[in-house]
């Protein structure tokens, strides 16, 4: 015993150097697999706390610190000022700076100026029209493909001739082709004409109702608060009476969106367990078939079926241990490496449990490989050679089965809703189905046509002998594991980068709030405020891009608060007090003529105020400065938009050096999206290096199964040459079954494929979302 010991030691360290490379890859899947579950995790986060904070902000973010006073920037360079509400201001219109109400072209339009009306009206321009310059008071939004077909601008005036009657607007801002103007020419402020233009003539195409800018509200409620309540009560108020507005309960949509995400994450790791699974099998099968020699010489020394069986699931618990150690310090350089090449700072590096698990994973899956071989083993006659190991019939079952806790674990540990757990384990399971039912259906085929070829003709010997042997051993299972693989990689490129790439703006309306309203209106913000139940309505603008006379104009919002503490306002008001001071720089002043004390008459968004000159400052910028607590915007983050997007940005620069003084930073917009630009980049770079890891062990797994397999057949040689079937007659056929297979794994993949890609573009689609 002590000699079979020492040789099986010696074999130990000695024979398994191929077997541990491949648990050395099959490890570094599952590290990666194990990180891919806390890179989910993350990327959401990331994601959450990335896309709600700024995205509505402009040039310049100014963020103040503590309780001081906070100064307004207002200058020549200046488009508009937005609160943390997303409340926009116009730009503040000083006399001999900018021009009045009066001139030739608007100088600043915002939503906040169409808050008035009940609705706007859009219609698609047909052939009947035609433009004229006459000047009315009535306004229009026109889109910039209208606006360069008819050469209008921001300001001018045109007449609208249709079938004999004219109707005249001024052009009040030009909107990109998004959002509400995607399939219109024209967006009307005015309900009377529009109501005319439809009561009169009925040939105009596509004439629609819309809501108002400001169409979407969302609710955050009081913890006690009931949200179905809630939208009954509206629904049932009096006010909405005249008014669709639908209330969606943002609770039930936030898991839905997050279920996508996560999903896109989870199918590549499963498919990563899966492949794991099937390398470890076929890596302790062609180590099973090595020793075989071996095991027929310790079996014939003494040793009983238990101690072959112990000895093989210990060879198997060292291996998975010591793959599993070499992968994840694998995963782990190669993770520095991208942290280092990418500049994540950390953000995706595993944590001690994450290691931990990737750690663990390599054995106990290699357990559950092992399992099919822990049976009783089956003796060869007396005068046999080696031994066999039959497989148990629950190790079928045994393996997926290990595979869906392992996911049905991790997902619960990212906190994920029950009801959401079947959904990743169903798609295993259909895998798994897919997997073992289609070996015998490909047999009966086989069967089938080495009938067909019998009844027809007589076959030779060599013939007969390689039917008998496809309807004895049709290689369907290895057609189903190619198949698999194949249907991994397709699964996971198209569904996983698809749905990370197709964030749509939907994502921002749940964020952080409780309802959400949509088609809403002012009527419906003010019952909502009044409410004791609801805690604070978030406003939404309905427009994405506004081209204004000065650059390009963003709309968007904000939360208001938050638990977090970084913003706490009220509504902001939308007139200057009396009595409010302003600061100058040195050219305005001298532009002005006035001096520190004197009372100045400003304007903003058409509200006159009086304001006292406070101070000059030496600047050769013209830049004015207006006392936040003017606004209500204590405490807050304060948008400053420059008018031409390629403002200097020497300016922000000296921007930054007036307002230091007041304890407040300024951040560079661009700074803000270039680095969420750069998360997203990053997030999706890692999941194409996962699913390049899956690329990579796939064609391996594919390989080795193939070499597996020949090796398993090299046995049959001496019966095919018995047959008259020299060496290139064995290689030939060797390889129409190689092709054969992989024919049959692409033909069976596409429609299976395609079925699950319906299937899980179904359920997508239930929750608002298109994968494929």
């Amino acid at each position: 015993m002590r000699m079979i010991l020492k040789h099986w030691f010696r074999t130990v360290l000695r024979a398994p150097l191929r077997p541990l490379l491949i648990l050395v890859i099959v490890a570094f899947s599952a590290a990666v697999a194990t990180v891919s579950f806390k890179t989910s995790q993350a990327f959401v986060a990331h994601s959450r706390s990335t896309l709600t904070a700024d995205r509505e902000l402009g040039d310049i973010l100014i963020t103040p610190r503590g309780d001081s006073t906070v100064r307004v920037l207002y200058a020549d360079d200046v488009q508009d000022v937005i609160g943390a509400d997303g409340t926009v201001f116009g730009a503040l219109r000083l006399p001999g700076i900018l021009p009045g109400e009066d001139g030739d072209e608007l100088v600043t339009t915002s939503a906040v100026d169409f808050a008035g009306a009940d609705a706007f009206y859009c219609f698609r321009y047909t052939e009947y029209g035609r433009f004229t310059e006459e000047n009315l008071s009535e306004s229009a939004i026109i889109s910039t493909g209208f606006s360069r077909r008819h050469q209008l601008r921001v300001g001018m005036p045109f007449t609208l001739s249709v079938l004999g009657g004219e109707y005249t607007f001024t052009v009040q801002a030009i909107a990109e082709p998004t959002g509400l103007l995607s399939d219109s020419d024209l967006l009307i402020s005015t309900g009377r004409i529009a109501g005319e233009l439809v009561d009169r003539f009925p040939e105009l195409s596509g004439l629609e109702r819309v809501g108002i800018p400001a169409t979407r509200l969302a609710v955050r409620l009081n913890p006690d608060a009931d949200a179905q309540a809630l939208m009954q009560a509206l629904a049932a108020h009096p006010v909405m009476a005249d008014k669709t507005v639908v209330l969606t309960a943002a609770t039930e949509r936030t898991p839905s969106w997050m279920m996508i995400q996560l999903l896109s994450v989870w199918l590549p790791a499963g498919l990563l367990l899966l492949l794991t699974v099937l390398l470890l099998w076929s890596a302790l099968k062609m180590l099973s078939c090595h020793r075989s020699a071996e095991y027929a010489l310790f079996r014939i020394c003494g040793a009983s079926p238990a101690q072959l069986q112990g000895m093989q699931l210990f060879e198997g618990l060292l291996y998975g241990l010591v793959g599993g150690a070499a992968g994840v310090c694998l995963a782990k350089r190669i993770l520095l490496w991208l942290e280092v090449q990418y500049g994540w700072n950390g953000l995706f590096f595993p944590d001690r449990a994450c290691v931990l698990v990737g750690m663990l994973w390599a054995p106990a899956l290699t357990l559950a490989s092992v399992g099919r071989h822990l049976a009783v083993a089956k003796k060869q006659p007396a005068d046999g050679t080696s031994v066999q190991l039959q497989a148990p019939s629950v190790s079928t079952v045994l393996v997926p089965f290990t595979g869906v806790l392992v996911c049905v674990a991790a997902m619960l540990f990212l906190e994920v809703r029950l009801r959401y757990l079947l959904a990743v384990p169903a798609v295993f399971l259909f895998l798994w189905f897919v997997y073992a039912v289609l070996p015998p259906i490909l047999r009966w085929l086989a069967h089938r046509a080495v009938r067909v070829t019998e009844q027809r003709r007589r076959p030779s010997a060599a013939v007969w002998l390689v039917s008998n042997n496809l309807r004895s051993s049709f290689p369907a299972r290895h057609t189903c594991r190619i198949l698999t693989l194949l249907l991994a990689l397709f699964l996971t490129v198209t569904a996983c980068v698809r749905s990370i790439e197709a964030q749509t703006d939907s994502i921002l309306d749940i964020f952080s709030a409780d309802c959400v309203a949509a088609n809403a209106n002012d009527r419906t913000e003010e019952l909502l405020r009044a409410r004791e139940d609801v805690s604070a309505v978030l406003r939404f603008s309905f427009f994405s891009e506004v081209n204004l006379s000065g650059g390009v104009q963003t709309m968007g919002f904000s939360l208001r608060e938050r638990e977090s503490g970084c913003m706490n306002t009220d509504a902001l008001p939308l007139r200057l007090p009396e009595g409010a001071e302003i600061a100058l720089s040195q050219p305005i002043a001298e532009l002005l003529g006035v001096t520190v004390g004197d009372p100045l008459e400003v304007k903003v968004q058409g509200v006159t105020a009086v304001l006292t000159v406070s101070e000059t400052m030496e600047s050769r910028f013209p830049i004015v400065f207006l006392d936040a607590a003017a606004l209500g915007l204590q405490d807050n983050l304060i948008c400053v938009r420059f008018r031409s997007e390629d403002a200097d940005r020497t300016r922000s620069r000296a921007v930054s050096e007036q307002i230091r003084p007041t304890g407040s930073v300024l951040v560079d917009c661009d700074t803000v999206f270039g680095t969420m630009r750069q998360t997203v980049e990053n997030n999706l770079a890692l999941l194409r290096f996962f699913f390049g890891a899956a690329a990579v062990i796939s064609p391996v797994g594919c390989v080795q199964m193939l070499l597996t397999r020949h090796r398993e057949r090299k046995r049959e040689l001496p019966a095919w040459r018995a047959a008259g079937m020299s060496n290139g007659g064995f290689v030939g056929m060797r390889i129409w079954e190689v092709t054969a297979s992989l024919l049959l794994a692409v033909v069976f993949s596409v429609p299976v494929s395609y079925a699950l890609c319906r299937l899980l573009q179904t359920i997508a689609q239930s929750f608002g979302v298109s994968l494929f």
